[in-house]
């Protein structure tokens, strides 16, 4: 029992002692979730080993230390606990949507496809499994079959945002500028401050050879999030373009200036930046 033996002592009887080592998993199991409440992963993560080395067969402790060391930045260990909860209940189609967003995390897109395949067989009307297959061919460089399952998303959520904004950049990558124009119109109607729907409006109005429109759209980005690198990289690199070397060395500035305030930036945060919302998304982005 190692320090609950300090805490209860050890010259009680085996079934005195049987009984306190219950309270001792029932008190570290929820200690573990508070921890995990309170940001607090590595102490989460060794109360939920403590519970499982108790009774591996709980599901619920497998599934508390899967979102642990997701927040630890541990996607092998996250995912082999999925497995074991997918092992244990193969037809909660939760459970593979799971598996897929720490795919998508770890950029394992054969295994996301895999995973969310999965999910989608078992409920085939969920625009969210549609969604995570997506996601999967297009990091596979499967544009035409993304697109595809965005538009069966779509049509099953019109209101789904996040599907509507992966669209629009794959028609945008593949020069299908009409058709990102189209799903970019409507994003911006319902989301007019989203960083990402303005970032996809003035790339879109770059490649339509439209600076102004541009230039526009780059500095309201930049209004919704002082620090959008991508805004200060592409923006300076379109006013080198059109000849204003100053103002492009400006952004260059700043931007060298946000890379160096993210050296200390933690794995959670960079793994924040891939995770997606498992819910659908209605213009919520």
């Amino acid at each position: 029992m190692g320090f609950f033996k300090k805490l209860f002592g050890t010259n009680s009887s085996p079934e005195v002692e049987e009984t306190k080592h219950d309270a001792d998993y029932e008190i570290v199991r929820f200690d573990g979730i508070k921890a995990i409440k309170a940001g607090r992963f590595d102490h989460a993560e060794r109360c939920f080993l403590y519970v499982l080395e108790h009774d591996d067969s709980d599901l619920e402790a497998h599934d508390y230390l899967s979102q642990t060391y997701i927040h630890l930045g541990k996607l092998d260990e996250a995912y082999a606990q999925l497995r074991i909860l997918a092992n244990a209940e193969p037809d909660n189609a939760q459970i593979w949507m799971r598996m897929a967003n720490v795919s998508y995390m770890d950029e394992k897109y054969e295994q996301m496809l895999s995973d969310a395949q999965r999910a989608l067989q078992l409920t085939p009307d969920d625009a969210v499994c549609h969604y995570l297959v997506a996601m999967a061919q297009n990091g596979l460089g499967n544009s035409e079959a993304a697109i595809d399952e965005l538009s069966t998303a779509i049509s099953q959520h019109e209101n789904y945002g996040d599907a509507r904004l992966l669209r629009a950049q794959i028609y945008l990558k593949e020069n299908n500028l009409d058709a990102a124009a189209s799903d970019a119109a409507v994003l911006y109607e319902h989301v007019p401050e989203s960083e990402d729907v303005l970032l996809l409006n003035a790339r879109l109005a770059h490649a339509k050879g439209d600076d102004a429109g541009a230039f526009d759209f780059y500095q309201k980005t930049i209004d919704v999030n002082p620090f959008c690198r991508d805004a200060y990289k592409e923006r300076a690199a379109l006013y080198e373009a059109t000849g204003n070397a100053e103002k492009a060395n400006e952004d260059r500035q700043m931007l060298s200036e946000i890379d160096g305030s993210e050296n200390n930036e933690n794995i959670e945060q960079k793994i924040k930046e891939r995770q997606k919302d498992s819910l659908v998304n209605p213009f919520g982005l």
